[in-house]
């Protein structure tokens, strides 16, 4: 994406507090770091092959020493499916209780489907609006990292992203549906 996108402050983005495996985080701690916000959950299939992938780069850049940071934008449907996606991952998350802020923060940043990860500087500026892409072909040793200026050329959601937001939308319709009856 080449729309410019305004610098983020991230704790008036994501609130004061994430969660790491072991406990809270605050925000303040990523002041240094390149943080990638990925956005993802538990039920979407293209999530659960692009994590395992964002796993190894995370890895290997941080191996490298630099400073790099994953926060978990879930949408996720319950605490539930959250929290056992979540302990997959070796990087912070918003608390599934924040989806206020998740929600702005997806709004903010022009999301469309997921899976989606966009990378910002540790001023807030954008780095990559859209960076799945350039993980995936950077994978599994994220030798290109920040992925400056590599865009994913198939769009948030891939090949198949419209296709994809249907089946959301029928998801909630359904849900909607069997709740009135």
């Amino acid at each position: 994406m080449s729309e410019e996108r305004p610098k983020a402050d991230l704790k008036s983005l994501l609130g004061p507090l994430l969660i790491a495996n072991q406990g809270s985080v605050p925000v303040t701690s990523l002041e240094d770091c390149v943080v990638g916000l990925y956005f993802s959950a538990h039920w979407c299939p293209p999530c659960r092959q692009f994590t395992p992938r964002l796993k190894d780069v995370y890895k290997a850049v941080k191996a490298t020493g630099k400073q790099f940071e994953v926060v978990f934008v879930s949408s996720d449907h319950s605490a539930r499916e959250f929290e056992e996606y979540f302990a997959t991952m070796p990087w912070l998350a918003l608390p599934f209780s924040s989806r206020a802020e998740a929600a702005a923060t997806a709004e903010r940043f022009g999301i469309r489907g997921i899976p989606a990860l966009v990378i910002i500087d540790s001023n807030g500026e954008v780095i990559n609006a859209n960076a799945r892409g350039a993980v995936i072909k950077d994978a599994p040793g994220g030798s290109q990292f920040p992925w400056a200026g590599q865009q994913d050329s198939e769009g948030y959601g891939g090949p198949n992203w419209k296709l994809m937001l249907l089946l959301i939308l029928s998801y909630y319709l359904l849900q909607f549906y069997f709740k009135v009856i």
